[in-house]
């Protein structure tokens, strides 16, 4: 948010609320438990952070979306 008031550009804030849409959306799908067992499968498969590491992010979480999207078709 600092960077976005210091340059007068919304780019990284519309990124990140994107990230955090995909994330919403999956977690009304799954409901709470399903999106935290969402992440614990993820992290099973691919060796990611997962569910209760500090480290794991939204970047990371989109990216694990996509595969899973991406497997589906």
């Amino acid at each position: 948010m600092g960077r976005a008031v210091e340059a007068l550009d919304l780019t990284d804030v519309l990124a990140l609320l994107d990230g955090w849409e995909r994330v919403a959306w999956l977690t009304q799908r799954l409901g709470p438990e399903g999106y935290r067992q969402f992440l614990q499968n993820a992290h099973d498969r691919t060796g990611l952070p997962g569910q209760g590491d500090a480290e794991f992010g939204v970047h990371e979480a989109n990216a694990l979306i996509r595969a899973r999207l991406a497997a589906e078709r």
